[in-house]
């Protein structure tokens, strides 16, 4: 899920970057600080860009190395790490599953935080299914 994100703002902002540069077009002898300021648009995002990257990459390691910590199953965690929404942290993940929906107030809270919750549901189930069951068969 995190990956998306990233995906997702990278294309967003690469859209806009894009626009920007085409909107001086229109002047066949653009001013050399309007190519400046353009350049220096591309420059700053593209270096949001990297700095977004490194810290989806940072809550990834983190995330992962909390769960390899409390569980010591690479491919379970590797899994989990990849299909819980970004904004989740290991901890988040602990209190989700061992909590009722009752106890997590799921009736009071917004539909945005409904579905994160139902992500985090899902995500254990899909990576236990997927890494822990076929382990305990052989």
């Amino acid at each position: 899920m995190g990956r998306k994100i990233v995906l997702f703002v990278t294309i967003c902002l690469l859209t806009l970057t894009i626009a920007a540069s085409k909107k001086g077009e229109k002047n066949d002898n653009p001013q050399r600080i309007e190519t400046i300021n353009k350049q220096q648009s591309i420059e700053d995002v593209e270096e949001s860009l990297k700095s977004l990257e490194l810290a989806a990459k940072r809550v990834s390691r983190t995330k992962r190395a909390n769960c390899l910590k409390a569980f010591g199953h690479a491919k379970f965690c590797d899994c989990l790490c990849s299909d819980l929404p970004m904004i989740v942290t290991f901890n988040d993940y602990i209190r989700i599953v061992t909590s009722s929906k009752e106890e997590l107030g799921y009736d009071r809270l917004k539909a945005d935080d409904k579905k994160v919750i139902d992500m985090v549901y899902s995500a254990r189930e899909k990576c236990v299914g997927e890494t822990l069951s076929t382990r305990d068969r052989n």
